[in-house]
């Protein structure tokens, strides 16, 4: 079997997981302790777009935080999702100690977009006191691999228990309550 084919029969795990990561984010008020890392701030923080496909028909909409009486609410589409919508994309703000990131998260493939990492200071070459532009740039792309740390061992606890007995025993009962309220 192709690598589009294997896509295309787990594709749901990744709307499964934004799902399940949103939950866990308000359950557990979003900390998350991370292997090699120790404890992060997750939210998704009000920007996702959902969507359901029946038959040849597509419906979805993009919920972006906004407070006008037309915008869709939190409540809104947690309702939505318990109907049969899933998220393809989720808005994610990830804080480790001092460090702020936000980004995309797609479903799909798990592809995280629009990454705005935490600032880096300017850093002083020792040698002669201009920008080292070249440490600047290996330190973001240190902060861009802790994100994705992060991502990936939330997704390896998420399919723990996805494939474990509690999934649709206890775990799918409790996501169900969360969506209705």
């Amino acid at each position: 079997m192709g690598l589009l084919e294997n896509i295309a029969l787990t594709g749901f795990l990744g709307s499964d997981f934004l799902k399940w990561l949103w939950f866990m984010s308000e359950r557990n008020d979003g900390i998350f302790n991370i292997k090699d890392i120790g404890h992060a701030q997750l939210a998704v923080n009000g920007r996702f777009r959902l969507e359901k496909v029946d038959g040849s028909f597509k419906e979805s909409f993009t919920y972006s935080g906004c407070q006008s009486e037309n915008c869709t609410s939190p409540a809104e589409a947690r309702l939505s999702l318990f109907k049969g919508k899933a998220i393809k994309e989720a808005g994610i703000t990830l804080i480790i100690e001092d460090n702020e990131w936000s980004f995309t998260l797609d479903s799909k493939c798990l592809d995280i977009k629009s990454m705005k990492p935490p600032k880096t200071e300017k850093i002083k070459d020792a040698e002669n006191n201009e920008d080292d532009s070249e440490g600047r740039f290996y330190e973001r792309v240190f902060l861009i691999e802790r994100a994705v740390v992060v991502i990936d061992s939330l997704f390896a606890s998420f399919m723990a228990e996805r494939i474990g007995d509690i999934w649709n025993d206890k775990i799918i009962s409790e996501i169900n309550t969360w969506l209705e309220n």
